[in-house]
């Protein structure tokens, strides 16, 4: 991978604990709006999008879109699956740590769509047996050094989604103010109409030039 998250932005790390990882993962997805977020019961989309090497590299946000962005990188972790792996760095009390989440990259009709995996952020699924829940948002590339990243909106979408929408409980504070729709298809979003506000504004991600090592990754 790149270089050091901190050699890039020593001031930029997240909170320590669970809200600064969200944070983290947030920004490269956007989804931390000032908006209720909309989560999908599934990975966004209809098919894994294939990866190469171009998605490598040290990414750095160049705007704060609605909610807050650091830097991030990212190594191909399964590129037939559109799996990446995400690493950044997180405060954990005096210390410093690497944190990682799988990403994956999948297509719904003409978008390609970003997945993180919210369950695993506030563990939930894991010690009860209860389906994850995914944050998702659209990705659009402008060479190979460029991304833009567009949070859903509730709002625009609310009136596509019917009886499949429905609201976390509010017995689980991490998911209270969450609506969960089942599944983002192409099908749904082929729906949607020109002027429709369904999109946050994109946080815009830079890829750094590559040294010879990968320092947050490894080998």
């Amino acid at each position: 991978m790149l270089t050091s998250m901190a050699a890039i932005s020593a001031g930029a790390v997240p909170r320590a604990g669970r809200l600064g990882r969200t944070a983290a993962l947030a920004g490269l997805l956007a989804c931390l709006t000032a908006c209720m977020p909309l989560l999908s019961e599934n990975p966004a989309g209809d098919a894994p999008h294939p990866l190469d090497a171009t998605w490598e590299g040290t990414w750095v946000p160049q705007n704060t879109g609605d909610g807050p962005a650091y830097p991030l990188s990212l190594r191909v972790r399964d590129a037939a699956k559109g799996e990446l792996e995400v690493a950044w760095l997180e405060q954990d009390g005096s210390q410093f740590a690497v944190r990682r989440e799988t990403m994956s990259m999948r297509r719904a009709g003409p978008l390609l769509l970003a997945n993180l995996p919210y369950a695993a952020l506030f563990k939930r699924g894991s010690a009860d047996g209860r389906p994850p829940l995914y944050m998702w948002a659209r990705i659009e590339r402008s060479g190979s050094d460029h991304v833009s990243v567009s949070a859903p909106i509730l709002d625009g979408f609310r009136p596509y989604l019917g009886p499949d929408l429905h609201f976390a409980g509010k017995k689980e504070s991490d998911y209270k103010d969450a609506a969960v729709v089942k599944h983002v298809s192409g099908d749904l979003l082929r729906r949607l109409q020109a002027g429709d506000q369904v999109w946050a504004t994109p946080v815009i991600y830079r890829k750094l030039p590559a040294p010879d090592t990968y320092p947050l990754l490894g080998p």
